[in-house]
């Protein structure tokens, strides 16, 4: 901190920090929107599969681990197009933008291809793994109609950030809004045969989602080529460019192996929590659980200010990167004071909405749980201070540094020590495993934050 306070505080400008905080604030907004309103398909997939039963929703489980670890890395790839974008408008190169869209969408459909192969394939990985064969079977149907949703979740995810790096986020909450009911209503169709449609039960969660994604997809192609503003970074012949392609690997790889190690980092402790006890694991759980339906908010805002700092550096304005920073940084503070309200007052209706009539039941594992609950704050405070640094780090362009940091903090540090505890310790308390995460937490955001000052000085 001694390093850190001063050289972002230096020199500090109120009028111009409250300025820039407007301005990611304008971006963030729609942003979130857009972000809590995809949140609620999950959700609402969960719920209908919960009508076909327990091996239904036991498959349905799977698959989203599953399909959610595979897709981040490919997700990390495509996320950095929209810091790309901002960067090059902000240095009044537009051409550079229409060549890195058009390469974008080239990898898209090259990139699909062996994540579809894959899902086809992936009950043989879910049979080896010992996961019982009624329920496998029904993964596998659901993961291969569910395959035909990639290519168009990949393009649409280049449409997005094409929006968010030109600073238009209101269209991808449109996009966001529409998807909802056709989700629903394709569900719906599909799921239990209505209005004549076959009847495929949980299979037909996925061609529920492959048609509301390709019509989502259709739709927003079509209104962005009506509009100037859009049509031109589709202009052209020639749709890949090596020089393109290679930058937004090489800076979107590691992004996308940074979340790979971050989400294999919390189920390796999901697992460790098992070992200590179910009722360890179902409180593990349910705090975590609570912590990330903010961390969806905390996300998207990040988006905001990775689009204002690479901006800043397109443009070569310093306080605007600074500024921008800060206002994340403010906002990771204010965010994590909310939660601590809620799991403080309304700790016991959280549990009620998750337990139902075992609320009454399960003293001990409220009582844990609650427990838990009081150290989601603090663990949200340095978690998303840290992602808030390392989007900002990714507007620089310097992701293989933030990659490595979750490589060596969270598997070489905090995993063995909590195997250690587990293990030779035989650690029986869940909070233990949550203040190592905490301490991985803030170790990551002490490394990156000095990371960010030597760039943003440099800058």
């Amino acid at each position: 901190m001694k390093y850190f306070v001063p050289a972002l505080f230096d020199s500090f400008n109120r009028s111009a920090f409250w300025l820039e905080l407007k301005n990611v604030k304008r971006l963030a907004i729609p942003i979130i929107t857009g972000g809590i309103v995809n949140a609620v398909i999950p959700f609402m997939n969960t719920a209908f599969i919960g009508h076909l039963g327990g091996d239904a929703l036991a498959a349905g489980g799977l698959v989203n681990s599953f399909f959610v670890f595979i897709m981040v890395l490919f997700w990390g790839v495509f996320s950095t197009t929209s810091s790309l974008i901002a960067r090059y408008e902000g240095q009044k190169n537009s051409q550079a933008s229409s060549e890195l869209i058009k390469t974008g969408v080239v990898l898209a459909i090259i990139l699909s291809i062996p994540v579809v192969i894959f899902l086809h394939y992936a009950d043989r990985v879910l049979l080896y793994f010992g996961e019982p064969e009624q329920v496998v079977i029904m993964a596998h149907a659901y993961f291969r109609t569910l395959s035909f949703a990639i290519l168009p979740d990949f393009l649409l995810t280049i449409l997005y950030d094409l929006c968010l790096g030109l600073s238009k986020p209101r269209l991808v909450m449109l996009m966001a809004t529409i998807l909802i009911p056709l989700n629903l209503a394709f569900n719906n169709l599909f799921i239990f045969g209505r209005c004549g449609a076959p009847k495929l039960g949980i299979s037909g969660v996925g061609v529920g989602a492959s048609v509301s994604f390709w019509v989502v997809l259709f739709f927003m192609a079509s209104l962005m080529y009506m509009m100037p503003r859009f049509r031109f970074y589709f202009k052209g012949r020639q749709w890949f460019y090596p020089e393109r392609a290679k930058e937004l690997l090489r800076v979107g790889l590691p992004v996308g192996a940074m979340w790979v190690l971050e989400v294999g980092f919390y189920a390796v402790v999901t697992l460790f929590m098992g070992r200590v006890g179910i009722i360890a694991l179902a409180a593990h759980q349910m705090a975590f659980q609570t912590y990330m339906v903010l961390f969806n908010i905390i996300y998207n805002f990040s988006q905001a200010v990775s689009i204002r700092v690479a901006d800043g550096m397109g443009t070569q304005k310093p306080d605007q990167i600074r500024y921008a920073y800060l206002s994340g940084l403010l906002f990771c503070l204010l965010t994590s004071l909310l939660l601590l309200f809620f799991v403080t007052l309304g700790g016991k209706i959280i549990l009620h909405f998750y337990l139902g009539a075992e609320y009454a039941r399960q003293p001990e594992l409220v009582k844990l749980a609650l427990s838990l609950f009081l150290l989601t704050p603090l663990f949200c405070l340095f978690d998303s201070l840290g992602f808030m640094t390392f989007a900002s780090l990714r507007a620089m362009k310097d992701t293989r540094y933030t990659m490595l940091v979750a490589l060596v903090v969270y598997w070489f540090i905090i995993i063995p020590l909590i195997a250690f505890g587990v293990d030779v310790l035989h650690w029986q308390n869940p909070r233990l495993l949550w203040m190592m995460m905490i301490i991985g937490a803030g170790l990551s955001f002490a490394a990156q934050s000095r990371r960010f000052i030597k760039k943003y000085r440099i800058g």
